[in-house]
Protein backbone atom coordinates (compact mmCIF):
# COMPACT_ATOMS: atom_id res chain seq x y z
CA UNK A 1 0.00 0.00 0.00
CA UNK A 2 1.32 3.37 -1.21
CA UNK A 3 0.44 6.50 1.03
CA UNK A 4 0.05 10.13 -0.11
CA UNK A 5 2.94 12.38 0.03
CA UNK A 6 2.96 15.20 3.34
CA UNK A 7 2.63 17.95 1.17
CA UNK A 8 -0.37 16.39 -0.64
CA UNK A 9 -1.35 15.31 2.79
CA UNK A 10 -1.46 18.54 4.16
CA UNK A 11 -4.45 19.70 2.09
CA UNK A 12 -6.89 16.86 2.49
CA UNK A 13 -9.94 16.61 5.07
CA UNK A 14 -11.90 14.30 6.91
CA UNK A 15 -15.33 14.40 4.89
CA UNK A 16 -16.97 13.88 7.92
CA UNK A 17 -15.90 16.45 10.04
CA UNK A 18 -13.35 18.50 8.27
CA UNK A 19 -10.23 17.85 10.64
CA UNK A 20 -6.85 16.97 8.97
CA UNK A 21 -5.67 13.75 7.78
CA UNK A 22 -2.74 11.63 8.96
CA UNK A 23 -1.16 7.87 7.98
CA UNK A 24 -2.02 5.14 9.79
CA UNK A 25 -1.72 1.18 9.43
CA UNK A 26 -4.37 0.95 7.23
CA UNK A 27 -5.04 3.93 5.21
CA UNK A 28 -5.55 7.04 6.89
CA UNK A 29 -7.26 8.14 10.01
CA UNK A 30 -9.21 11.94 10.95
CA UNK A 31 -7.37 13.49 13.74
CA UNK A 32 -10.82 14.84 15.24
CA UNK A 33 -13.41 11.96 15.01
CA UNK A 34 -11.11 8.91 14.65
CA UNK A 35 -12.60 7.98 11.20
CA UNK A 36 -10.43 5.70 9.71
CA UNK A 37 -9.94 5.66 5.65
CA UNK A 38 -8.67 3.40 3.16
CA UNK A 39 -6.13 3.94 0.43
CA UNK A 40 -6.40 2.10 -2.57
CA UNK A 41 -2.88 1.61 -4.73
CA UNK A 42 -2.03 5.21 -3.59
CA UNK A 43 -5.39 6.49 -3.67
CA UNK A 44 -7.08 7.61 -0.47
CA UNK A 45 -10.86 6.70 -0.85
CA UNK A 46 -12.34 9.78 1.21
CA UNK A 47 -16.11 9.54 1.21
CA UNK A 48 -18.74 10.27 3.53
CA UNK A 49 -22.64 9.02 3.98
CA UNK A 50 -25.50 10.93 1.75
CA UNK A 51 -29.07 11.28 2.73
CA UNK A 52 -31.76 8.74 1.17
CA UNK A 53 -32.98 10.74 -1.13
CA UNK A 54 -29.44 11.56 -2.93
CA UNK A 55 -28.04 8.10 -1.76
CA UNK A 56 -31.14 6.73 -4.42
CA UNK A 57 -30.35 8.96 -7.16
CA UNK A 58 -26.68 8.38 -6.70
CA UNK A 59 -27.68 4.06 -7.33
CA UNK A 60 -28.92 4.84 -10.42
CA UNK A 61 -26.30 7.01 -11.61
CA UNK A 62 -23.05 4.85 -10.35
CA UNK A 63 -24.56 1.51 -11.88
CA UNK A 64 -24.53 3.30 -15.61
CA UNK A 65 -20.87 4.84 -14.74
CA UNK A 66 -19.97 1.92 -14.32
CA UNK A 67 -20.30 0.07 -17.54
CA UNK A 68 -19.35 3.20 -18.77
CA UNK A 69 -15.63 2.87 -17.14
CA UNK A 70 -15.86 -1.19 -17.79
CA UNK A 71 -15.64 -0.31 -21.62
CA UNK A 72 -12.13 -0.33 -22.00
CA UNK A 73 -13.24 2.30 -25.18
CA UNK A 74 -12.72 5.23 -22.68
CA UNK A 75 -8.73 4.90 -22.75
CA UNK A 76 -6.80 5.97 -25.77
CA UNK A 77 -3.51 7.12 -26.82
CA UNK A 78 -2.71 10.06 -24.47
CA UNK A 79 0.02 11.42 -27.41
CA UNK A 80 -3.26 11.63 -29.35
CA UNK A 81 -5.88 12.82 -27.04
CA UNK A 82 -9.69 12.76 -28.85
CA UNK A 83 -10.96 15.63 -30.80
CA UNK A 84 -13.50 16.34 -28.16
CA UNK A 85 -10.61 16.34 -25.14
CA UNK A 86 -8.34 18.33 -26.96
CA UNK A 87 -11.39 20.96 -27.44
CA UNK A 88 -12.63 21.03 -24.07
CA UNK A 89 -8.60 21.52 -22.87
CA UNK A 90 -8.52 24.26 -25.17
CA UNK A 91 -11.07 26.08 -23.90
CA UNK A 92 -10.31 25.55 -20.30
CA UNK A 93 -7.20 27.18 -20.90
CA UNK A 94 -8.66 30.07 -22.35
CA UNK A 95 -10.99 30.71 -19.76
CA UNK A 96 -8.69 30.28 -17.21
CA UNK A 97 -6.18 31.92 -19.10
CA UNK A 98 -3.64 29.19 -18.41
CA UNK A 99 -0.35 29.22 -19.78
CA UNK A 100 2.52 26.87 -19.92
CA UNK A 101 4.11 28.39 -16.89
CA UNK A 102 1.09 28.51 -14.91
CA UNK A 103 1.53 26.81 -11.32
CA UNK A 104 -0.91 26.59 -8.41
CA UNK A 105 -2.69 23.78 -7.24
CA UNK A 106 -5.59 22.56 -10.09
CA UNK A 107 -8.35 19.97 -9.09
CA UNK A 108 -10.73 18.79 -11.58
CA UNK A 109 -13.84 17.28 -9.75
CA UNK A 110 -15.21 14.88 -11.22
CA UNK A 111 -12.81 13.46 -13.51
CA UNK A 112 -13.82 10.68 -14.68
CA UNK A 113 -10.81 8.55 -16.40
CA UNK A 114 -8.51 11.94 -16.09
CA UNK A 115 -8.57 13.01 -19.84
CA UNK A 116 -9.08 16.86 -19.50
CA UNK A 117 -6.80 16.86 -16.71
CA UNK A 118 -4.08 15.37 -18.42
CA UNK A 119 -4.36 17.64 -21.37
CA UNK A 120 -4.33 20.59 -18.50
CA UNK A 121 -0.92 19.07 -17.32
CA UNK A 122 0.86 18.52 -20.56
CA UNK A 123 0.51 22.24 -21.21
CA UNK A 124 1.29 24.17 -17.95
CA UNK A 125 3.20 23.04 -14.55
CA UNK A 126 0.15 22.84 -12.66
CA UNK A 127 0.21 20.38 -9.76
CA UNK A 128 -2.89 18.33 -10.47
CA UNK A 129 -6.01 16.58 -8.59
CA UNK A 130 -8.08 14.78 -9.79
CA UNK A 131 -11.14 13.66 -7.80
CA UNK A 132 -14.08 11.30 -8.47
CA UNK A 133 -16.60 9.28 -6.44
CA UNK A 134 -15.68 6.23 -8.86
CA UNK A 135 -12.71 3.92 -7.83
CA UNK A 136 -12.72 2.16 -11.11
CA UNK A 137 -12.67 5.71 -13.06
CA UNK A 138 -9.72 7.12 -10.87
CA UNK A 139 -7.67 3.78 -11.42
CA UNK A 140 -8.06 3.96 -14.98
CA UNK A 141 -6.91 8.08 -14.79
CA UNK A 142 -3.83 7.03 -12.99
CA UNK A 143 -3.28 4.19 -16.08
CA UNK A 144 -3.52 6.90 -18.45
CA UNK A 145 -1.52 9.98 -16.08
CA UNK A 146 1.41 7.06 -16.01
CA UNK A 147 1.78 6.25 -19.73
CA UNK A 148 3.22 9.91 -20.30
CA UNK A 149 4.99 10.02 -17.20
CA UNK A 150 2.79 12.68 -15.83
CA UNK A 151 2.49 13.21 -12.21
CA UNK A 152 -1.02 13.27 -10.36
CA UNK A 153 -2.82 13.11 -6.90
CA UNK A 154 -5.75 11.15 -7.10
CA UNK A 155 -8.63 11.23 -4.60
CA UNK A 156 -12.03 9.62 -4.20
CA UNK A 157 -14.52 11.95 -2.83
CA UNK A 158 -17.88 13.74 -3.20
CA UNK A 159 -17.95 17.15 -4.87
CA UNK A 160 -20.68 17.96 -2.08
CA UNK A 161 -18.34 17.44 0.71
CA UNK A 162 -15.06 17.69 -0.59
CA UNK A 163 -12.04 16.28 0.98
CA UNK A 164 -9.96 19.44 1.49
CA UNK A 165 -9.11 21.90 4.10
CA UNK A 166 -10.42 25.16 3.07
CA UNK A 167 -8.31 27.72 1.06
CA UNK A 168 -6.05 25.23 -0.38
CA UNK A 169 -6.90 25.31 -4.09
CA UNK A 170 -5.86 27.71 -7.26
CA UNK A 171 -8.36 26.13 -9.20
CA UNK A 172 -11.41 23.97 -9.58
CA UNK A 173 -12.58 22.79 -13.07
CA UNK A 174 -15.93 20.75 -13.35
CA UNK A 175 -16.82 19.58 -16.96
CA UNK A 176 -20.24 17.79 -16.92
CA UNK A 177 -20.72 16.62 -13.74
CA UNK A 178 -22.36 18.94 -11.37
CA UNK A 179 -26.11 18.41 -13.23
CA UNK A 180 -25.57 14.89 -12.18
CA UNK A 181 -27.06 15.60 -8.30
CA UNK A 182 -29.81 17.41 -7.31
CA UNK A 183 -27.49 19.14 -4.71
CA UNK A 184 -26.30 21.48 -6.86
CA UNK A 185 -25.66 24.43 -5.39
CA UNK A 186 -24.41 22.45 -2.20
CA UNK A 187 -21.46 21.02 -4.59
CA UNK A 188 -20.86 24.91 -6.30
CA UNK A 189 -20.33 26.36 -2.39
CA UNK A 190 -17.97 23.38 -1.83
CA UNK A 191 -15.97 24.76 -4.77
CA UNK A 192 -15.74 28.63 -3.45
CA UNK A 193 -14.81 26.61 -0.11
CA UNK A 194 -12.03 25.12 -1.21
CA UNK A 195 -10.81 27.49 -3.19
CA UNK A 196 -7.99 29.89 -2.23
CA UNK A 197 -8.49 33.64 -2.03
CA UNK A 198 -8.87 35.08 -6.16
CA UNK A 199 -9.12 31.06 -6.98
CA UNK A 200 -10.65 30.43 -9.96
CA UNK A 201 -13.93 28.21 -10.94
CA UNK A 202 -15.35 26.66 -13.97
CA UNK A 203 -17.91 24.94 -14.25
CA UNK A 204 -19.79 23.59 -17.53
CA UNK A 205 -23.46 22.05 -17.62
CA UNK A 206 -25.65 21.10 -19.60
CA UNK A 207 -27.58 23.88 -22.03
CA UNK A 208 -31.27 24.02 -21.40
CA UNK A 209 -32.12 25.44 -24.76
CA UNK A 210 -33.80 23.61 -27.88
CA UNK A 211 -30.94 20.93 -28.61
CA UNK A 212 -31.94 19.56 -24.70
CA UNK A 213 -35.45 19.82 -24.93
CA UNK A 214 -35.57 17.64 -28.61
CA UNK A 215 -32.64 15.04 -28.89
CA UNK A 216 -31.17 15.88 -24.62
CA UNK A 217 -34.29 13.66 -24.59
CA UNK A 218 -33.14 10.65 -26.36
CA UNK A 219 -30.68 11.12 -23.64
CA UNK A 220 -32.93 11.48 -20.24
CA UNK A 221 -31.97 14.40 -19.47
CA UNK A 222 -34.30 16.37 -17.17
CA UNK A 223 -34.94 19.94 -17.96
CA UNK A 224 -34.75 22.54 -14.83
CA UNK A 225 -38.09 24.11 -14.84
CA UNK A 226 -41.00 23.05 -13.09
CA UNK A 227 -43.06 21.12 -12.97
CA UNK A 228 -41.25 19.01 -15.62
CA UNK A 229 -37.99 18.22 -13.18
CA UNK A 230 -40.87 17.32 -11.13
CA UNK A 231 -42.54 14.88 -13.41
CA UNK A 232 -39.32 13.54 -14.98
CA UNK A 233 -37.59 13.10 -11.54
CA UNK A 234 -40.59 11.03 -10.41
CA UNK A 235 -41.09 9.27 -13.74
CA UNK A 236 -36.79 7.92 -14.45
CA UNK A 237 -36.42 7.90 -10.85
CA UNK A 238 -38.95 6.28 -8.64
CA UNK A 239 -40.80 4.59 -11.83
CA UNK A 240 -38.06 3.52 -14.15
CA UNK A 241 -35.11 3.24 -11.87
CA UNK A 242 -32.79 4.89 -14.41
CA UNK A 243 -33.64 2.24 -17.58
CA UNK A 244 -33.72 5.33 -19.86
CA UNK A 245 -30.87 7.54 -18.14
CA UNK A 246 -28.42 6.95 -20.65
CA UNK A 247 -25.86 9.48 -18.76
CA UNK A 248 -27.17 9.01 -15.22
CA UNK A 249 -29.17 11.50 -13.41
CA UNK A 250 -28.55 14.40 -15.44
CA UNK A 251 -30.09 18.48 -15.08
CA UNK A 252 -29.83 21.01 -17.73
CA UNK A 253 -29.92 24.73 -17.05
CA UNK A 254 -30.23 28.04 -18.58
CA UNK A 255 -27.41 30.88 -18.25
CA UNK A 256 -29.65 32.80 -15.46
CA UNK A 257 -30.31 29.62 -13.42
CA UNK A 258 -26.15 28.92 -13.60
CA UNK A 259 -25.42 32.77 -12.47
CA UNK A 260 -27.55 32.62 -9.95
CA UNK A 261 -25.95 29.24 -8.88
CA UNK A 262 -22.76 30.83 -8.61
CA UNK A 263 -23.99 34.23 -7.08
CA UNK A 264 -21.13 33.71 -4.34
CA UNK A 265 -18.24 34.29 -6.66
CA UNK A 266 -16.93 37.88 -7.39
CA UNK A 267 -16.42 38.70 -11.30
CA UNK A 268 -18.50 35.52 -12.03
CA UNK A 269 -19.78 35.15 -15.82
CA UNK A 270 -21.43 32.48 -17.74
CA UNK A 271 -20.99 31.61 -21.48
CA UNK A 272 -21.30 29.26 -24.55
CA UNK A 273 -18.82 26.45 -24.02
CA UNK A 274 -17.14 25.60 -27.20
CA UNK A 275 -16.10 22.05 -27.35
CA UNK A 276 -16.27 19.21 -29.62
CA UNK A 277 -19.26 17.25 -29.71
CA UNK A 278 -18.95 13.47 -30.87
CA UNK A 279 -23.27 12.45 -30.47
CA UNK A 280 -22.28 9.16 -29.97
CA UNK A 281 -25.82 8.21 -29.74
CA UNK A 282 -26.55 9.02 -33.46
CA UNK A 283 -24.99 6.80 -36.25
CA UNK A 284 -26.40 8.81 -39.27
CA UNK A 285 -23.05 10.63 -39.96
CA UNK A 286 -24.74 13.37 -42.50
CA UNK A 287 -27.22 13.95 -39.46
CA UNK A 288 -24.30 14.47 -37.22
CA UNK A 289 -22.81 16.94 -38.56
CA UNK A 290 -25.82 18.89 -39.13
CA UNK A 291 -26.24 18.71 -35.53
CA UNK A 292 -22.79 19.92 -34.58
CA UNK A 293 -23.56 22.87 -37.02
CA UNK A 294 -26.43 23.29 -35.16
CA UNK A 295 -24.61 23.71 -32.12
CA UNK A 296 -23.04 26.84 -33.13
CA UNK A 297 -26.23 29.11 -32.26
CA UNK A 298 -27.41 29.31 -29.32
CA UNK A 299 -30.51 28.08 -29.16
CA UNK A 300 -28.79 24.47 -29.68
CA UNK A 301 -25.57 25.20 -28.31
CA UNK A 302 -24.89 21.93 -25.85
CA UNK A 303 -23.54 23.33 -22.89
CA UNK A 304 -22.95 26.37 -21.51
CA UNK A 305 -20.53 27.57 -18.41
CA UNK A 306 -20.09 29.36 -15.26
CA UNK A 307 -16.57 31.41 -14.47
CA UNK A 308 -16.10 32.68 -11.15
CA UNK A 309 -13.03 34.17 -8.92
CA UNK A 310 -13.35 33.95 -4.77
CA UNK A 311 -13.03 37.11 -3.27
CA UNK A 312 -12.99 37.42 0.63
CA UNK A 313 -13.84 40.98 0.42
CA UNK A 314 -16.79 41.37 -2.12
CA UNK A 315 -19.08 38.68 -4.31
Amino acid sequence: MSFPNEQFLNILACPCCGDSLKSAKSGLICNGCQEKFRVCRGIPVLLSKVSDAASAIDEVSERIWKKLYEDKKDMYDPKAPPKEIAATAKSVRQILRLQDKSRGIFMEAGCGTGRTALEIACHSQLTIICLDRSLQALLKAQQLFAQTNQPAHFVCGDLRNLPFKSNSLNYVFSDGTIEHFKETQTAVDEFRRVLKNKGQVLATVPHLALGMLTYGQLQGNIPNVFPLRNLLEFFHIKLMKGKFLINGFELSFTRRQLARIFKNFYKKNTGYFKSYNEISFIKNQRLKKILRKMSDNKFFCPVIYAHGIKDLRRR
